[in-house]
């Protein structure tokens, strides 16, 4: 019975682990404006990457509520290069496929090669992309490799919500209220090194812990009972 209860109690931790991504506020601590949480609104920050050799940009997005009709590519965080300002290498919202994420790059450099991502209520997600010293440009969902390729240029500005310096896209007409955004980028290394060095404890949800209790309960009562 004891193999049994400590079996029950392995398997529902090991399934309300969080994904290990990166604890953000550990990589940007003593990093001036090196975050920015509760984003409701489009944003360009200009010269933040510094053309720096390699960087992370993460966003942790939050869908609050519907999606509704896309009338274009809204885009979720992008890069842009030194030598273009307005065309970002970015994640979108597919029009094709509402709630889809896609990638948008100029020139279509970086291909999608991981599996498509649906974007639900009431969830959150993790989008990265990051530049390694190999010049090697990713994009991850959740910490899985969503596409890559060479880009062989330096990058400087980060967008969010829109592609460059356009009007404001993602948070536009009835989807004004459906997504908050948590902003995050780093110099001090590419997505690997950053998540080898800052992952996060793997802590329960508060419906698997709901559920774990039952279960300890479930198992003493029944053997109250014998």
């Amino acid at each position: 019975m004891k193999r049994l209860v400590f079996a029950s109690l392995i398997s529902l931790l090991a399934l309300s682990a969080q994904a290990v991504t990166i604890d953000w506020g550990k990589a940007t601590s003593g990093q001036a404006e090196h975050a920015y949480t509760n984003q409701t609104s489009a944003n360009h920050l200009s010269n933040k990457l510094n053309s720096a050799e390699v960087w992370t940009v993460g966003a942790v997005l939050t869908v609050k509520g519907d999606i509704g009709t896309l009338t274009s590519w809204p885009s979720i965080i992008g890069v842009t290069k030194t030598s273009d300002s307005d065309s970002a290498f970015r994640f979108v919202l597919n029009n094709g496929t509402a709630g889809t994420v896609g990638i948008s790059t100029p020139g279509s450099v970086v291909s999608a090669s991981g599996d498509p991502v649906t974007l639900e209520t009431g969830k959150s997600y993790e989008f990265v992309i990051s530049h390694s010293a190999d010049n090697t440009l990713a994009f991850y969902i959740d910490g899985v490799l969503y596409g890559s390729a060479t880009v062989d240029e330096t990058f400087t500005n980060i967008v969010w919500g829109k592609q460059g310096k356009d009007s404001n896209r993602l948070w536009e007409g009835d989807r004004a209220n459906a997504f908050t955004m948590d902003v995050y980028y780093s110099t001090e290394g590419d997505y690997a090194a950053l998540k080898e060095k800052y992952s996060p404890e793997a802590i329960p949800e508060p419906t698997a812990l709901a559920l774990l209790a039952l279960g300890v309960a479930g198992v003493a009562l029944r053997r109250k009972v014998a």
